[in-house]
């Protein structure tokens, strides 16, 4: 009975780690944390917009979205462009705001 149940806890470890190795790899690629964070503004441009480098700027790099662009609900304005920071081997995207689009 007891390896049955350590047998079952290392499986889950082992699950647990493979998924968060998953989303730390998706993570170190600028592409998916530019969707990562366009996603909760709308879903389908984060799965169908194109991105282009525009500049980089104080350790930061500059995206514009050209295609599907997302558009803010609560002053209904189109978001293009985004900013895209490191951290250590991670990058996180925001979008920038009172930029000039």
């Amino acid at each position: 009975m007891m390896k049955v149940m350590r047998k079952r806890a290392v499986k889950n470890i082992c699950v647990v780690l493979a998924l968060l190795a998953v989303v730390s790899m998706m993570f170190m690629s600028r592409g998916f944390a530019l969707r990562a964070a366009v996603f909760p503004y709308s879903p389908v441009s984060a799965l169908t917009m194109h991105a282009q480098f525009d500049r980089s700027e104080g350790g930061v790099d500059l995206y514009r979205i050209t295609t599907n662009v997302p558009i803010e609900r609560a002053t209904d304005s189109a978001l293009t462009t985004w900013v895209i920071y490191k951290v250590g081997p991670f990058h996180f995207a925001d979008c920038c705001r009172g930029a000039q689009q």
